[in-house]
């Protein structure tokens, strides 16, 4: 008798297999560890030259068991709408470097994210553009184009709305 298989897409953007009728072969963190170790030690990885190429590592308890990256992620907060982070990008994957987030805030935490102060305050574009309204295509294009910072960066666009 066979059994049907099929790949599901979830909201967080990993397949799991499934079997009809039963529950799921692999966790999301399963799945999350698969492709940690994927990133710091397959050469052949897409991300390997950002991760792995760069000696960013897992500890050797993650390493060694996945049940152990489980319980630490169960008991630091996880939940199925956040992502890991580590705090420090250049440290590797560790409970003491790790933690959860919401994709936007992962994001803030990339070494290319580029941060601009003005006004008192520190935010990343795209922070920016959602505070003021300004596009982050608009912010991104001044700061590679004009080499622009600070309070003059984040000044309004000079587009007028053109009432008809």
């Amino acid at each position: 008798m066979s059994r049907d298989y099929r790949i599901r897409r979830h909201t967080w953007g990993d397949p799991e297999l499934h079997v009809e009728g039963g529950e799921s072969m692999r966790h999301r963190l399963d799945i999350i560890h698969s492709n940690m170790m994927q990133r710091c030690y397959n050469p052949n990885s897409t991300y390997y030259p950002r991760y792995g190429g760069r000696g960013i590592i897992v500890c050797e308890e993650w390493k060694n068991s996945r049940n152990a990256f489980k319980q630490w992620a169960i008991a630091n907060g996880y939940a199925d709408y956040l992502t890991i982070d580590r705090i420090d990008n250049n440290q590797g994957y560790s409970p003491s470097n790790c933690r959860w987030v919401t994709i936007r805030a992962n994001c803030n935490n990339r070494g290319s994210c580029r941060f601009v102060t003005a006004f008192g305050e520190t935010h990343s574009l795209m922070e920016w553009s959602n505070i003021l309204g300004i596009s982050y295509n608009t912010l991104k294009k001044r700061v590679i184009d004009h080499g622009e910072d600070g309070e003059y960066l984040l000044r309004p666009s000079r587009r007028e709305v053109v009432s008809v």
